[in-house]
């Protein structure tokens, strides 16, 4: 079969692609700040800040990084985060080891699943569900082998699975299960 001819497209120009992630995320930031802010308004307003607007900011915020951070993974191409994958699981297990220790880790609502710095609060299981959907697909990239089992297959189903079970460590069945659903 012949492939059909390339269209041309100015140099710097996005592909269609991307241009269609980029408008599909923009609908659904949109939809979802518009769906927090008609959810928390009241509730901020008459909170501690009596700011009406706080959680509208705040997903904002969280918003734009996340469109910067897509921009810079676009330009960088998938290859910078391939290579980066193994510094971003290994910073996920250890986050989510210090979630153990005394005085690292806050517990919020009855589960000790968080870290805290001053204003800012992360939940490394959050981390690790990222990371090790990246180290899926890092490892189905580079070692397709792996699908057909045997013990080289062993391995990567046990970093998962340490993975889930730091996650379960901290009493975030749900994370837990999410991970082990989509890995």
């Amino acid at each position: 079969m012949r492939r059909a001819p390339s269209r041309s497209r100015a140099k710097g120009s996005p592909s269609i692609e991307y241009s269609l992630l980029l408008t599909a995320t923009l609908c659904l930031l949109a939809f979802g700040v518009v769906m927090v802010f008609s959810a928390s308004s009241t509730t901020s307003l008459l909170g501690e800040s009596g700011d009406g607007a706080y959680y509208l900011k705040r997903t904002l915020i969280f918003g734009v990084m996340g469109l910067v951070l897509m921009r810079l993974l676009a330009i960088r191409g998938v290859a910078t985060l391939r290579r980066l994958t193994p510094a971003i699981l290994g910073v996920a297990f250890v986050l989510c080891l210090a979630v153990m220790v005394p005085g690292i880790g806050m517990e919020i609502n009855g589960s000790r699943a968080w870290i805290g710095a001053g204003p800012i609060q992360i939940q490394p299981s959050e981390l690790m569900k990222i990371a090790l959907i990246l180290f899926a697909a890092h490892l189905l990239a580079t070692r397709p082998e792996v699908l057909r089992g045997g013990v080289g297959a062993l391995m990567p189903v046990l970093g998962v699975v340490g993975g889930g079970v730091l996650v379960v460590g901290v009493a975030d069945l749900g994370t837990a299960l999410v991970i082990c659903l989509a890995v």
